[in-house]
């Protein structure tokens, strides 16, 4: 046989089973983790090859087929009107969410900024409570406006 090579990695010889694609040397010491630069998200060709469907820990869309699924499906054309859809001045939950808004939230925190986000979200909340003032203001007229409106007919009624 060949003699070993000194160092952390096994031989291989010429005898080794399996092609020269399965064949790998793992080093006997060390860390699987890459220390250089800890990634939590794996690359997309990584995750086609984990063998589980779906590619793994989630779905495999991208942000081009979640704005196809989102015209699709709920008539939304841009990323502002989605967050619109999402966002709730009164207050939201994550769990209550649909599972494509779930996976459209957690890619756009791992794209835009806290920053970008915040001011989004900010500019959406205040839009809706500017509309909830609007219809608060156009009710309260309505009902003046009947009071009136009201007053009136019982001025023709009794003849004041």
């Amino acid at each position: 046989g060949v003699a070993a090579k000194e160092g952390p990695y096994p031989a291989l010889t010429d005898n080794s089973t399996g092609d020269i694609l399965t064949r790998v040397a793992i080093p006997r010491s060390g860390s699987f983790l890459n220390t250089a630069g800890l990634t939590r998200y794996k690359s997309r060709a990584t995750r086609r090859h984990t063998g589980k469907v779906g590619g793994g820990g989630g779905s495999p869309l991208g942000f081009s087929e979640l704005f196809n699924e989102f015209r699709l499906q709920e008539n939304l054309h841009s990323l502002d009107e989605i967050l619109n859809a999402i966002i709730n001045s009164d207050g939201m939950s994550f769990n209550d969410l649909k599972p494509i808004y779930k996976e459209f939230l957690l890619k756009l925190a791992v794209t835009l900024t806290k920053d970008e986000l915040y001011q989004r979200s900010k500019s959406i909340m205040r839009r809706q409570k500017k509309k909830k003032l609007k219809r608060r203001n156009s009710n309260v007229q309505n009902q003046r406006r009947k009071l009136l409106i009201g007053a009136k007919g019982l001025k023709k009624v009794f003849r004041f």
